[in-house]
Parts: C-alpha cells; sequence; structure tokens
C-alpha cells in the first residue's frame, strides 16, 4: 500500500483496481499532486477486489474497465447499487470508454476517465473534490453482494 504526503489527520483509504503497473503509477502521481492524506489500496483483478473490499472499507474505489477476470464497468455499477456503498464515489478510468460503457456509468451515477484525454490531471481534481470532502473512511458491501462476484 501507498501514500500521500504526510499530512496531518486520519487517512481516507483509496482503493485502485487497475492491472497496470504503469496506470497504478499515474494514479500515485494524481494522488500526490492532489496533496490529499490517503492510503492507497490495490488490486489488479476483481476477485482481489472483492477480497479487499471484504476486509476493508474505502473513502473512495478508482478501476479500470478492462479487468483480466471481468469488466470494471459491469463491477463498478454493482457496486454503485450496493447500499453498502451509497456515497463512495467510483470512477472509472480506461483507455476504450465507449458510448454503452458512457451511459452505464451515468445511469448508475459512475464517473469516468478517459485514459486518452490528460487522466492525471482530471484525476488529481477529482481525488481533491472527493477525497478532501470528507475524512470519513467509507463502507463494506453486505458478504451477500461480495459473494457473487467471488471465484
Amino acid at each position: 500500500m501507498q501514500g500521500s504526503p504526510n499530512n496531518a489527520g486520519p487517512k481516507a483509504r483509496c482503493l485502485v483496481i487497475e492491472d497496470s503497473q504503469f496506470d497504478q503509477q499515474m494514479i500515485e502521481r494524481a494522488m500526490a499532486s492532489a496533496r490529499v492524506h490517503a492510503e492507497i489500496a490495490y488490486a489488479d483483478t476483481l476477485e482481489k477486489a472483492c477480497n479487499a473490499l471484504s476486509k476493508n472499507s474505502f473513502a473512495l474505489i478508482v478501476m479500470d474497465n478492462k479487468l483480466p477476470d471481468g469488466n470494471g464497468a459491469d463491477f463498478a455499477q454493482q457496486l454503485a447499487l450496493d447500499p453498502g456503498f451509497r456515497g463512495v464515489p467510483i470512477v472509472i478510468v480506461s483507455g476504450w470508454p465507449s458510448p454503452f460503457m458512457w451511459d452505464k456509468a451515468k445511469a448508475a451515477g459512475l464517473h469516468i476517465i478517459d485514459k486518452n484525454d490528460e487522466p492525471q490531471p482530471k484525476l488529481r481534481d477529482y481525488f481533491k473534490r472527493k477525497l478532501r470532502q470528507s475524512r470519513r473512511v467509507g463502507s463494506t458491501p453486505s458478504a451477500e453482494y461480495l459473494s457473487k462476484y467471488a471465484h
């Protein structure tokens, strides 16, 4: 787990569901430039994300759409519908955002950042808005929900 620069106060936790180390580093740089005090946990598959979500709560979730074991947009949409995640911001960072994915995300109240359109400053601004608003630690989903996605 990585963190942003040391600031006083409690750390918010952010789950990054991303299988590319390059993109993980870009997300870290965006978090550091936002100057928010957050702990970052990484999962490179949806299965590992479910495991992390079953053990921890998070103030923000960032995920890729294309993951080795499934579609991030579908997973994000299901998370957004789970009562345990109401109010937890979820952003999809994708290099291939299709109109269909945009529609799905919008319907579920998710945010999408296009990797091909200056993602780092957009993520930085998103982190500033979402993680500085609240220091709350987030929620955990129901065991029933997670069992649907565990392999």
